[in-house]
Order: C-alpha cells, then sequence, then structure tokens
C-alpha cells in the first residue's frame, strides 16, 4: 500500500485543496503478505430521554436513530455471510421495544442477528463511566448495570456474550477488579484506554485481584465515517487501505475492530467496506469479535491509562441515601421484585454518564422521595391508656396500612422496670387496612407505666410510627396480698385484746368509784369529763 498525496493549486500556485489516497499493488503469485481480520462492531445507542416524564418510561424511541440505523440494517441484510457484532445499550432497546411506531424497526434488527456470525455483546443498561462509580463508592451500581442489562437484551434480542463489555472510558485497575468480581472478563476499551496503543492489533491480557480481564482497543482509526471527506467513495477506499497497511505491522496476524455509528458513517461508504470485507483480498478479510477476544494475547506490558475523574458533586451521597431507603423498603416487602424493579431501574438509569449532574441527582433523589409514601402509611395511635386486672396480660395495638398490599414490620416495646415484656421485638406482616398485634405485659407493681412503642423496617433503617402508651394495672401483686393479710391479722388480734381488756374493765368498774373504774379502764381520772356546775 502506497499513501499518495494530491495537492491542488490555482494558477497562482496557491493550494486550494490537498487529499491523501493509497495505490495498492497486489502481491504476485510467490508472493505472501499478512492478512488483516476485521471485525464488524455496529453501534446502537442513544442517551436517556432529557424529560423526567419521559425517562422514566420506556415508551418512546429515538426516531433519530430508526432514521440512521434503517440504511446499516439495509446493508447488512443484503450481505447475510458478513459477520457483525452490535453494541446495543439496553435502555436504548428498551425504548425501542416499548414504542408501537417502532416495530418493525425492531424486528429487523432481531433479523439481523439471526444470520451465522452476528453476535450481541453484553452491556451495562446505560451507558457508564465504570471508573468514576468505584471511585465514589458506588460500585454496587454496576451490579443493577450488568443485571438490567443482560434481563433486557435477553429478553428482546437474544443471549448476549455474556461478560462483554463495550465501556467508552478509562478504567483503572481497581474498577477492572469490581468489574471481574460480577463476571465481566472480557472488555473492548476506547483506543486511548491503554498505553503505547496496546490491545488495537490484538488483545490483551490485564492483571486483575482475581486474574485477568481480556481487552481489546477500539480505535478511532478504524472508525468507519469518521474521516472528514465528504467524500463517501474516497473515504471508502482509504479506508480499505488502511487495513491493508495493518498487517504491514510488527504483530504477527493483526485484527482490528471497525466501529460502526449509524449517526455517522454514509451508507456508501459503508456499503464499499461491506463488499470488500465480504469478498476478500489478499491484505484484509473479515472476521469476528469473538475469534479477536479468543485470539492468542500480545505480549505483557500494556498498562491502563488514567481515567478522567469527572466532578459528581453531591450525586454519590445522594444516591447511597436513596440505595439505604431502598434496602430498608426491601426488607418490609420481602424481597417482592415487581415492587423494587421501578426504584432499581431509576437508580440504574441515574448513573447514565449522559445525563448532566442535576438530572442525575434528580433521578437518584426521587427514589427517596418517592419511598416515603410507603414509609408514611403505617400509622399507630399517638396516645393510648391500657388498664390491666391482672399481673400477666395481653392488650391488642391496632397498626393501620393505607398500602394495597402486605407489609413486614418490627414492632419494638420500651418501658421501665415496673412492666415485663416476654418479647420487646415482635416481627409481623401488616396486611392492608388494619391490623390488631397482642401485646403480652408482665406488670410488678400496681400504678401507671408510660410504654413507648416504635414500629420500624424490618431492617431497622426506618421508623414507620411510633405511639406512647401508658399501662395502668390494678392487680396486687403476692407480696402485697401476704402484706395485706398480716396487717388485717395483727388488727384482729389487736382489737381483739382491746375488746377483752374494755370489757373486763366495765364489768369491774360496776362496783366501784369513778376513779377506781377509770383506773380499771385504763383511763387517768383527770381525764373523765367534769359535772356541769
Amino acid at each position: 500500500m502506497y499513501p499518495v498525496r494530491v495537492r491542488l493549486q490555482d494558477a497562482d500556485g496557491n493550494r486550494v485543496r490537498t487529499l491523501m489516497t493509497s495505490l495498492i499493488r497486489l502481491p504476485e503469485a510467490d508472493q505472501r503478505v499478512t492478512q488483516t481480520g476485521a471485525a464488524l462492531l455496529v453501534g446502537v445507542h442513544r442517551p436517556p430521554p432529557e424529560d423526567p416524564d419521559v425517562r422514566a418510561g420506556t415508551d418512546v424511541a429515538d426516531r433519530s436513530l430508526l432514521d440512521d440505523l434503517a440504511p446499516v440494517l439495509d446493508v447488512l441484510a443484503e450481505r447475510p455471510t458478513l459477520p457483525a457484532t452490535f453494541s446495543i445499550t439496553p435502555d436504548t432497546l428498551a425504548r425501542i421495544a416499548g414504542d408501537d411506531e417502532a416495530i418493525a424497526e425492531l424486528n429487523l434488527l432481531r433479523d439481523e442477528l439471526a444470520p451465522p456470525g452476528r453476535t450481541l455483546l453484553d452491556a451495562p443498561y446505560v451507558d457508564v463511566d465504570a471508573a468514576s462509580l468505584v471511585r465514589a463508592e458506588l460500585a454496587d451500581n454496576l451490579t443493577l448495570q450488568r443485571d438490567f442489562g443482560r434481563q433486557t437484551l435477553s429478553e428482546l434480542l437474544e443471549q448476549p456474550l455474556t461478560g462483554t463489555w463495550q465501556l467508552r472510558n478509562r478504567l483503572d485497575d481497581a474498577t477492572l477488579t469490581q468489574l471481574q468480581a460480577r463476571g465481566v472478563t472480557r472488555i473492548l476499551l476506547p483506543g486511548d484506554a491503554l498505553s503505547g496503543g496496546a490491545g488495537v492489533r490484538a488483545p490483551v491480557d490485564l492483571p486483575t485481584g482475581g486474574g485477568t480481564t481480556r481487552a481489546v482497543s477500539v480505535s478511532s482509526a478504524y472508525a468507519l465515517g469518521a474521516d472528514a471527506l465528504d467524500d463517501p467513495v474516497l473515504s471508502a477506499h482509504r479506508f480499505l487501505a488502511r487495513l491493508a497497511a495493518t498487517g504491514a505491522g510488527p504483530t504477527g496476524t493483526p485484527a482490528v475492530v471497525v466501529s460502526v455509528d449509524p449517526a455517522v458513517v454514509p451508507e456508501r461508504t459503508l456499503t464499499l467496506v461491506a463488499d470488500a470485507l465480504s469478498f476478500g483480498s489478499p491484505f484484509f478479510a473479515a472476521t469476528d469479535l469473538p475469534t479477536i477476544l479468543d485470539a492468542p494475547p500480545a505480549a505483557a506490558g500494556a498498562m491502563l491509562a488514567t481515567p478522567e475523574q469527572p466532578i459528581l458533586g453531591t450525586y454519590p451521597l445522594t444516591y447511597r441515601r436513596a440505595q439505604s431507603a431502598l434496602g430498608s423498603y426491601e426488607s418490609m416487602v420481602g424481597g417482592r421484585q415487581e415492587l423494587i424493579t421501578p426504584y432499581d431501574l431509576t437508580l440504574t438509569v441515574s448513573a447514565a454518564q449522559d445525563l448532566e449532574l442535576e438530572q442525575r441527582l434528580a433521578d437518584a433523589a426521587s427514589v427517596s422521595t418517592d419511598l416515603q409514601v410507603p414509609f408514611t402509611s403505617i400509622d399507630t395511635p399517638d396516645k393510648e391508656k391500657v388498664t390491666l386486672g391482672a399481673d400477666d396480660g395481653k392488650f391488642p395495638l391496632p397498626i393501620e396500612s393505607t398500602l394495597d398490599y402486605p407489609v413486614q414490620v418490627v414492632i419494638e416495646l420500651e418501658a421501665n422496670d415496673r412492666v415485663e415484656f416476654p418479647n420487646n421485638r415482635i416481627e409481623t406482616t401488616l396486611d392492608p387496612g388494619s391490623t390488631l398485634v397482642p401485646i403480652r405485659v408482665k406488670t410488678r407493681t400496681a400504678g401507671d407505666t408510660p410504654v413507648r412503642i416504635t414500629v420500624r423496617s424490618p431492617d431497622d433503617g426506618v421508623i414507620l410510627s411510633e405511639s406512647q402508651y401508658t399501662i395502668r394495672s390494678t392487680a396486687v401483686s403476692g407480696v402485697g396480698i401476704v402484706l395485706t393479710v398480716g396487717a388485717a391479722l395483727f388488727l384482729a388480734v389487736w382489737w381483739g385484746r382491746h375488746w377483752r381488756r374494755a370489757r373486763k374493765a366495765r364489768a369491774d368498774g360496776s362496783d366501784a368509784g369513778p376513779d377506781e373504774a377509770a383506773a380499771a379502764a385504763g383511763t387517768p381520772a383527770d381525764a373523765q369529763p367534769s359535772a356541769p356546775v
């Protein structure tokens, strides 16, 4: 391959235009040349909608994406034997599938994944900057990305290449470790993510905390339509010349990923390149992405370039608060996914790096705000007085739930040592409406005792309701009975003795004078009433 520069000048020698092209000399019969493998990678992506109401739903597809994608699918439909891999953002796919006016495009997309050699990448649900999430201690979001992404692709299209993601940002060692812990062991990185252009012509193995991660660089040098030329035919031939020149590099058998952005590539350019790859040449031939990933890796020594550090403001804190609130709600509903999934999905979308930071904050904060509805739907009486006639009894605690589904709660009882609760932490299920929960209590003494009743989520993360009860005990304890009976016996004996002495004194005083009678009765004489004057 011989590059040629062509300059167009006017009569005065002024340069009007310059272009580069290439002359390709075919090998002679006895010549051997290195053939470059080229794997088409078709990207299907649009950022989540800016409107929060539209973003919260999945029933409106991006019409401009469908218009851009149609010519690409047509080119592939005319060449069913041409290998191609699709990198589809699941959030974008869900919006296509949910739009009744995009059924034809969805079916065409399914058709073009059906031929042999056509594959689908696994993917995070939205386009994320994984390194920034890990740095902000939000690695758990990567789990949501994996689960929602894989589920969406599998349900709407087909089973993807499990554990193979395309990421559009640089990574660091900590992020590789977190991804590998979640089963993401093969990654397509941007061309500047590895030092020295590593990974462009052959995969590289990057060491991580749990083993190695296979990485391939998707260089902008092999992006169709990235050429600034306004001539799609010349652009196609320049690209093919670049492929031919790749085989002259130092690596053994090079293979590159040819990225196809439907919003950028001219249909004519794609058609010419697709024909050339379909027919093949001594310098290049079509291959598929799994073959590139499975090829022997380049020599060790590739290093990750330092990732950028975007400013996330209070987003990590807002996200963690929402995550905590959702954990409490999950403990209440017993893991019922139909109730949890909408909130999880909102947090997943909030991590999209395509969104403005204010939009990300609003999405994360909306989870905490929306969860206040179930958290404030549990009610108990503010104050109540309960009277017990025995030292061991029960009283009913009415709890009202305005939710239309059952939830699990924990009731905590606190009081001083005058009362005792055999179970001061009661786990129960509240059905819609009113529920009476029996509370067993033992009293140690008669009287009024304040009791604090708290209804919490099972994880203790959220207080759902609080009440102040007063327990009045009218029962007499065993010790009190003994003291009362003893006192009664003492009084009976005392009054008995007093009565006998008084009777004897009256009997003895019938023949005696006043002084003697008083003395016999034990009363001083001067205490007797005097006769009136």
